[in-house]
């Protein structure tokens, strides 16, 4: 296979003279016109016809892709018969015995054997082919030709599916990578069970087919998930490098169970958003702060804001008199005091007697915030709760009480397995928000606002965003009325599950303020 490509039409060409004739009448006839000119047309048509358009190539590239990655699988396959081919007719009459021929298969599978003998094998020469006409490194072209097999013998059906336009080459590599440990006797119930829910439900973003593809998993083959969290324990590493390409930078990686790591970037989030909002640095630069703090210990991130930076910090004050006290005693019942008070207030130096005159500074604005510039502890304070860090978790009751083994979801992970979400309901900081029938019945349907097991339930049952290919949180959208609430007439636009759905603030105002609608 010749991968040559013909040369351009040289400027100075004079009738072909001195040019490739196939350029020239390529150019010259008229219904062979350049690429650009044949597409100038679409800058007239509505925005409706371009939203055919780009669904129609959307679907049209998701076939070729398909084509593409079969074509690979199958030079692959190819390559490696020739290459077996040979090696088959140089080794004729070479193993007289089956010690012998047990022997050369050995160093063979230990890279022991000469390289130049049979030359690179099949994949590697497919590997190559590939490489040089789509341009892309090795890693890639190996990525195609697995792929290719994997729609050819493991995923036929939902590689079906993608022939069909339905899906995407990035969600097919979601099925691909979510049901590499199922088992092979399983694998075809896998794989028929995810075409059927592609097929029978609308496009789906990124967050509910990848949803999607674990529920099947998990009720086909429940092991999967346990194998899968073995492996992600088993991988787990933290590694810190300087930075090849920005001199004075680092780079820090760390591979965790997805639970492990959506509670560390909680905790990450909750630091960065106790500042105030007049903080200067940016939310990535609060988050790369917060990290830095908690390996320092601390809960919380200091605040840079104007406020917080030229407001004196208050001075310590002095430790009381312990000679007739039991230090153990205090620090018992400091620990179990019931006291609810909001940590961030500040108790009035008048109501304690022994208070010390301390100079006035009644002209700076008082500052609230948990930073230590204005947060210095005192032999008897308590310290301040450090920066919650809150994950959603929805589960089936019967799940919880060890009845059955149904997975659950946690929000910005996806499916986890019974055993770890019964691990989470006994920790000591978890909390449980019960959701029932009657629960739902009793709620007003009428008031425009929705209590707080509506709520819930609205963020339990739709996951995420519900605007298509939005892959937003649940928990940090929206609640939206489906049919618009009327105030005058609530009935028209009721506060009921089926009429409540999560949407991000971007996609509710877009809903809100143009001519977009999701209802008849």
């Amino acid at each position: 296979m010749s991968t040559e490509i013909p040369p351009p039409p040289s400027a100075h060409a004079d009738d072909g003279a001195h040019g490739d004739p196939h350029w020239t009448d390529l150019i010259a006839t008229d219904d062979t016109l350049p690429v650009p000119d044949r597409l100038r047309g679409d800058e007239h048509l509505t925005a409706t016809d371009l939203t055919e358009i780009i669904a129609h190539c959307a679907s049209t590239r998701a076939t070729a892709m398909f084509r593409l990655m079969q074509a690979a699988s199958l030079m692959y396959e190819e390559y490696e018969e020739n290459h077996q081919q040979k090696i088959a007719e140089a080794t004729t009459n070479h193993y007289d015995n089956l010690e012998t021929f047990a022997d050369a298969l050995t160093a063979h599978h230990t890279d022991t054997t000469p390289y130049d003998q049979h030359g690179p094998d099949g994949l590697e020469q497919a590997i190559a082919q590939i490489g040089a006409v789509l341009s892309v490194p090795p890693r890639k072209a190996r990525e195609l030709i697995l792929a290719g097999d994997a729609l050819r013998y493991r995923l036929p059906w939902t590689g079906g599916t993608l022939a069909q336009g339905r899906i995407d080459e990035h969600r097919f590599q979601i099925v691909l990578t979510r049901t590499t440990l199922v088992t092979p006797e399983l694998m075809p119930q896998v794989d028929s069970r995810i075409a059927e829910q592609i097929l029978g439900r609308d496009t789906m973003s990124t967050a509910r087919f990848t949803a999607m593809v674990d529920a099947v998993v998990a009720t086909t083959d429940p092991a999967a998930l346990h194998r899968r969290r073995a492996h992600a324990k088993a991988e787990r590493k933290v590694t810190i490098t300087p930075d090849r390409f920005v001199p004075g930078q680092s780079r820090l990686t760390a591979n965790l169970p997805e639970l492990d790591a959506e509670l560390v970037n909680a905790r990450i989030e909750a630091m960065a958003t106790t500042v105030h909002p007049d903080d200067p640095r940016t939310r990535e630069h609060r988050r790369s702060d917060a990290l830095l703090a908690m390996s320092e210990g601390r809960t919380h991130l200091d605040c840079q804001c104007h406020t917080c930076t030229t407001t004196p910090t208050p001075a310590p004050a002095p430790a009381p008199d312990d000679s007739n006290s039991d230090s153990d005693s205090a620090a018992t019942e400091i620990g179990s005091s019931t006291d609810q008070s909001d940590p961030t207030e500040h108790p009035d130096p008048t109501e304690h007697p022994d208070h010390t005159e301390q100079p006035d500074h009644t002209e700076q604005p008082e500052c609230t915030c948990q930073c230590t510039h204005h947060t210095t502890p005192t032999p008897n304070a308590a310290t301040p709760p450090a920066a919650g860090a809150i994950i959603h978790v929805i589960a089936n009751q019967s799940t919880l009480d060890g009845h059955d083994d149904h997975p659950g979801y946690a929000d910005g992970i996806g499916i986890i397995d019974a055993h770890t979400i019964r691990d989470l309901a006994i920790r000591d900081f978890t909390q449980r928000t019960g959701i029932t029938r009657d629960m739902m019945e009793r709620s007003s349907r009428m008031r425009y606002r929705p209590g707080k097991q509506r709520t819930a339930y609205a963020f339990a049952a739709d996951l995420c965003c519900t605007w298509p290919g939005c892959n937003n949180k649940a928990t940090t959208s929206d609640i939206d009325h489906t049919n618009p609430y009327d105030h005058r007439h609530p009935e028209r636009g009721p506060t009921t599950t089926w009429n409540l759905k999560p949407l991000c603030r971007f996609h509710h105002r877009i809903k809100t303020f143009t001519t977009w609608r999701d209802w008849g």
